[in-house]
């Protein structure tokens, strides 16, 4: 396609000479696998591109013109191999860009990695499978109690919504090395 061309050839020479292409940190390859039909990530990378480049004003329209900041974030769930996880990832970036006119308090998407680190500190839900915004109401008082235990001189204004949810994913992580599960991942600026 337009946006693609040139592009698969340089993902497939970058990942002949670098090794993987892509990292296990998010589940959106085999989404995006299902939703072209290809079994190929980068074939179906590349065809996610293309479909952005070939709606991009329809695609900016739904997002920047919706009525809500959920209904913001859930339009990007119509790009294929976009599920709920990936909108969110990538709404939140619009919002540090400033291309959508909502904050990162004004809508959370509870991620599977947020939820786990829910059941850890509400023991009460371990076995719960609830919507959203039922998720969404523990990450709210959670920012309702922060004053009560962070630091008085923490620096800076409360933390976001966005900011809680991704901390309870992190947490989730430290708090399975710490039990033995999991390992631990150095970063090498170099690789």
């Amino acid at each position: 396609g337009a946006a693609g061309d040139g592009l698969e050839d340089a993902l497939r020479e970058y990942h002949a000479e670098h090794g993987r292409l892509f990292s296990t940190a998010y589940t959106v390859f085999k989404t995006l696998n299902n939703a072209t039909g290809l079994q190929d990530t980068i074939k179906s990378y590349c065809k996610v591109i293309d479909y952005i480049y070939e709606n991009i004003e329809a695609i900016a329209g739904s997002i920047m013109g919706a009525s809500s900041a959920e209904a913001s974030c859930k339009s990007m769930e119509s790009i294929p191999g976009f599920g709920p996880f990936l909108a969110y990832e990538v709404w939140c970036d619009l919002i540090l860009l400033k291309v959508v006119k909502w904050g990162e308090n004004d809508y959370v998407n509870v991620g599977p990695g947020a939820i786990d680190g829910l059941k850890i500190i509400y023991k009460e839900v371990e076995n719960y499978k609830l919507p959203n915004d039922e998720w969404g109401e523990y990450i709210w008082e959670l920012q309702g109690l922060q004053e009560q235990y962070l630091p008085k001189e923490y620096p800076g204004k409360r933390l976001t919504l966005r900011s809680i949810e991704h901390s309870l994913c992190e947490y989730r992580k430290y708090h399975n090395i710490k039990r033995g599960k999991g390992h631990m991942k150095l970063f090498n600026p170099k690789t």
